[in-house]
């Protein structure tokens, strides 16, 4: 979600890597780097960044509680949802310092 409007764009971006993963806005040109959400262009805004981690084509990210998230939001049309016992199960033996919210995602499906 970009900053600056917060349409839901970025996935349609041009990335890039050139030393730090970036990703750029398509409606806004601001590039921004994805490990720390800081934005290239100079400007003060920020992505907001979660820790992640793959395993076994698995994908998690550590989110803020549901609550938090789904303010951040600010939208009835994209909400967040608990995961399955199963991928709370996984996340937990990956992470166990993590705390908040895990989200599984299959990898093939984030494109």
């Amino acid at each position: 979600m970009g900053p600056f409007d917060h349409s839901f764009v970025l996935a349609q971006g041009m990335g890039g890597l050139d030393g730090r993963p970036k990703d750029a806005c398509p409606m806004h040109k601001r590039s921004y780097d994805l490990s720390d959400g800081c934005c290239l262009n100079g400007d003060d805004l920020r992505l907001q960044v979660f820790e992640a981690k793959e395993e076994e084509g698995v994908v998690y990210v550590l989110l803020p509680a549901t609550d938090v998230v789904d303010a951040r939001l600010a939208t009835s049309k994209f909400v967040a949802k608990e995961g399955d016992s199963a991928v709370h199960q996984r996340w937990r033996q990956l992470q166990p310092r993590w705390t908040g919210s895990a989200v599984g995602v299959e990898a093939a499906s984030i494109l």
